[in-house]
């Protein structure tokens, strides 16, 4: 039996700790769930040691050898690795690990000649060596020696101007992010091993090196997840896109000329160029999906069947998400005009449960009219929802260089933490800045914040899943210290969001 650690999965030496994750690559081809979680070091050097598949009983022999353990136990480490279904907890002193299944698997002799003979160059050998400590953390939440994930924001120029805008464009930065500069920071980042990069914009293919950019990413071993694009792109450079299996998202919010016109402000031959982009991805069978964001005046039943009439015969179309407005912080046009009424989501909730049984398409529909907030008590570990990534494993570049917390935060000063053009990633990372956000001092918050007199603070700061966006939403940005909204001791809203 040949067995070895599942490369479908990376080690990341992490200072005090070692980050186990899923490879964006597995989970962009073959569907692997996301996975990441702070393990003992000890097994990352088992994994080391595994990093090349083998024979069992070699295996078994050397991870006995090295630990200083019998061949029986060795064996019974393995095996446990190797059978046991879902999720696997081991336990090194007094510290807990957890892994996916399958995490060391068994090689197919014939299918993988590749990995089993080293002959694969993006199968990474990983030596014991590289996980030496001298201490172990793996409580702090936040990623220590650099974050998991860089996101690129190439630029703020954009095809359309949508009322509903969340760019930021008060500075007009109308430029675009060297290709100089974006090489070596992924450079950097490779050497540091990070593997999750996604490119945003703006408009991502108003980068006039939008191609070279991928193909830079592409050679240097990143897997992006998706491109999003409200551009209509034509069939040579769709041509040109599908070279890098990347998954694209069409914005569209209306198939109605005069409505894209009110809502986009764009001319009366944009509706039929986007259409004809979308019909040309799927003959070409690209990757992709269609997003549409509902205003109260693209959020009724015939608007969304007319959506439904275009796409319903289009083949390779993955998903249609549809999504509510949400107030911006940049967009120029009262969010009171523009937000979608109960009423009308009550319609359209009627429409999607009369569709969904008989369409083909999945379609993303959101559950509520809105988010649940002033819930959750015992703090921010007890949020619904994704859990926020600013300053805790992201970091975000814009397109002037500085570097910022939150793609939607953009340069609020507050929240810018550094510049590439004058720092590394890692050291950016660890300025006095970000560390000081990422550990808000109680003392430090103003006092009619309810965050200041909170008994669990603390607790609520270090699993640091606040989002600032919508607190500033709801409070505006003086008020960033406020309680996220999803709290149960948030204050009653300034604005609803």
């Amino acid at each position: 039996m040949i067995i070895g650690f599942n490369h479908d999965y990376y080690l990341r030496f992490d200072n005090k700790r070692t980050i186990l994750a899923s490879n964006p690559e597995a989970v962009q081809e073959k569907g692997l769930s996301d996975w990441i979680s702070r393990i003992h070091p000890i097994y990352s050097m088992l994994f080391a040691l595994l990093s090349k598949p083998q024979k069992k009983e070699d295996a078994e022999s050397k991870i006995a050898d090295f630990f200083g353990i019998s061949f029986e136990n060795s064996k019974k480490i393995i095996d446990r690795f190797l059978y046991k279904k879902g999720v696997i907890i081991g336990k090194y002193g007094d510290q807990m690990s957890y892994f996916p299944e399958n995490i060391i698997r068994i090689y197919d002799q014939q299918d993988e000649p590749e990995i089993l003979f080293g002959e694969k160059s993006d199968t990474k050998v990983y030596k014991p060596s590289e996980f030496i400590f001298s201490e172990v953390d793996l409580e702090s939440r936040r990623m220590m020696k650099c974050p998991h994930g860089l996101v690129f924001v190439v630029t703020t120029v954009c095809a359309t101007q949508c009322i509903y805008c969340y760019a930021d464009k008060s500075l007009n930065c109308n430029r675009f992010l060297d290709l100089r500069e974006i090489e070596r920071v992924l450079r950097e980042a490779r050497i540091l091993g990070i593997r999750e990069i996604q490119m945003i914009g703006g408009e991502f293919f108003l980068h006039p090196q939008w191609y070279e950019i991928l193909f830079i990413a592409r050679e240097l071993g990143f897997t992006i997840p998706l491109i999003s694009t409200k551009l209509p792109l034509s069939e040579v450079e769709l041509i040109k896109f599908k070279e890098f299996n990347i998954r694209l998202q069409f914005s569209l919010d209306s198939v109605d000329p005069n409505v894209l016109s009110n809502i986009l402000k764009v001319n009366q031959s944009y509706t039929r160029q986007i259409l004809t982009s979308i019909r040309m991805a799927d003959k070409l069978g690209l990757k992709y999906k269609v997003a549409t964001v509902l205003t109260r005046e693209t959020a009724n039943c015939k608007n969304l069947s007319e959506l439904y009439h275009e796409l319903e015969g289009l083949e390779n179309l993955n998903v249609w998400s549809i999504r509510l407005v949400f107030r911006s912080l940049y967009s120029s046009y009262r969010f009171e005009d523009i937000r979608v009424q109960k009423r009308q989501y009550d319609n359209l909730y009627n429409w999607y449960n009369g569709i969904k049984e008989i369409n083909n398409i999945y379609i993303d529909f959101p559950e509520n009219y809105r988010t649940n907030y002033k819930y959750a008590e015992g703090g921010s570990e007890n949020f619904k929802g994704a859990r926020c990534s600013a300053n805790m494993s992201h970091m975000v570049i814009l397109p002037d260089g500085k570097v910022t917390i939150c793609e939607q935060l953009y340069w609020n000063p507050r929240f810018i933490i550094g510049n590439i053009h004058e720092s590394s990633i890692d050291k950016i990372w660890n300025t006095p800045k970000a560390l000081l956000l990422s550990r808000w001092q109680k003392k430090d918050i103003q006092e009619q914040s309810n965050c200041s007199k909170c008994s669990v603070y603390e607790t609520c700061r270090d699993f640091s899943n606040k989002c600032y966006v919508n607190t500033i939403r709801a409070y505006g940005n003086d008020n960033w210290d406020y309680p996220d909204p999803r709290c149960s001791q948030a204050p009653p809203y300034i604005n609803d969001i």
